[in-house]
């Protein structure tokens, strides 16, 4: 994940917060190691579903 994609999602995050979607958390960036030795990038949020907004 390069830094403009970075900037993608903190965007996409803060609009689906503004939305009504998400909590405010900051989601993190977190890494996971492929087997042939890549270093793989991704950001993990929790949004809220339908039953949980009733």
């Amino acid at each position: 994940m390069d830094m403009e994609n970075i900037y993608y999602g903190r965007l996409r995050f803060k609009r689906l917060f503004e939305l009504g979607y998400c909590k405010k958390e900051l989601p993190l960036i977190q890494t996971r190691l492929y087997s042939k030795g890549e270093l793989y990038y991704f950001y993990r949020f929790l949004t809220f579903t339908y039953s949980s907004l009733t």
